[in-house]
């Protein structure tokens, strides 16, 4: 799959952090889709069957955060990649497979590691 046409599912409930990220990886190539939540996550990978990975923030507004979605996903497209990001902790317990980055990370980081998977 090449970047041109890899689409990567990017969830962060702060409106600042989801539009840097969402710009800075489509300069790199990659097609985004936005969600500000969990509820927005799971209509996007119900529509989008063609998703390459899920990029998510670990805490977010609603009943169900960003490991909660990871489980979900985990379970509805196993083979799906995900990576999850937190600013308020240096280790999460994730499931197995998911990649688990601190805030602040580097963008250039964020795109050798979505490269990687996909």
């Amino acid at each position: 799959m090449s970047k041109s046409t890899t689409k990567v599912l990017l969830v962060e409930d702060e409106p600042l952090i989801l539009f840097s990220l969402a710009d800075h990886m489509r300069e790199e190539g990659f097609e985004v889709v936005e969600a500000c939540d969990a509820s927005q996550a799971l209509e996007a990978l119900a529509i989008h069957s063609d998703l390459a990975a899920v990029v998510t923030d670990v805490h977010m507004p609603g009943p169900i955060d960003g490991l909660e979605l990871t489980r979900i996903v985990n379970r509805l497209v196993p083979t799906l990649p995900v990576i999850v990001a937190s600013g308020r902790a240096t280790k999460v317990d994730v499931p197995p497979g998911v990649i688990f980055v601190s805030k602040p990370y580097r963008l250039d980081n964020l795109t050798r590691m979505l490269n990687e998977l996909v």
